[in-house]
């Protein structure tokens, strides 16, 4: 955890240029994430077990999985498409827009 609050402490401040901010946020293994995903909450909305949603949605599990616990960085239109009519929402009720401060 010292190493991770050493490798913090040494990012540049805000005021970089954004690919100057975001290639130093890789070389540290930080990832800024704009997108995020709500598929944990949706799932527990619906009660919702993880093989159920791969069963149903005809989705992976182990894409799934990735999904819940935010692992993944991309995400196909046919799974996003397979994602939102096994949960019956819509892509806005699924991924989240958060701006860069």
């Amino acid at each position: 955890m010292q190493i991770l609050a050493s490798a913090v402490g040494s990012l540049p401040s805000v005021q970089m240029r954004m690919p100057e901010r975001h290639a130093a946020l890789r070389m540290t293994g930080m990832v800024e994430r704009m997108i995020k995903n709500n598929l944990r909450v949706l799932m527990a909305i619906q009660k919702m077990r993880m093989t159920e949603l791969s069963k149903l949605s005809g989705v992976g599990y182990r894409t799934i999985v990735g999904l819940y616990h935010e692992k993944i960085t991309r995400i196909e239109f046919e799974t996003l498409n397979k994602l939102c009519n096994a949960l019956e929402c819509t892509p806005n009720d699924l991924l989240v827009y958060t701006p860069d401060e």
